[in-house]
């Protein structure tokens, strides 16, 4: 029988997501300053690069990969890789203090 409780210690919770773009080191920046936290040490390939990027909020840990092959969607027409939903209570001041545009459309800046 399967132990279903939430509170189990056999009960997994996300430690991170991952997300791949062209570039995941402006990415990173870009979703950093919305939510008022910072990009962390890259995650660096086996040359030597930084390949992919850290950004923690909270116990949660998003890290924007840079992926060679990665090709941006053009939406509607592609399907979008991901989609983040950030909400301020302050709009305006979240425009003005964070650079970071109430509206900039799907899949903006660069996903």
């Amino acid at each position: 029988m399967l132990d279903t409780n939430p509170g189990s210690a056999l009960t997994g919770k996300v430690l991170s997501h991952a997300i791949w773009s062209e570039d995941g080191g402006e990415l990173a920046e870009f979703y950093a300053a919305a939510l008022g936290a910072r990009v962390s040490e890259p995650y660096r390939d086996e040359d030597g690069n930084p390949a992919a990027f850290p950004v923690w909020v909270g116990d949660m840990t998003y890290v924007f990969w840079s992926a060679t092959t990665f090709k941006t969607p053009t939406w509607p027409q592609d399907e979008l890789g991901f989609h983040m939903d950030i909400t301020f209570d302050d709009v305006e001041a979240a425009e003005r203090n964070r650079g970071v545009p109430a509206y900039a459309g799907p899949c903006a800046p660069l996903c």
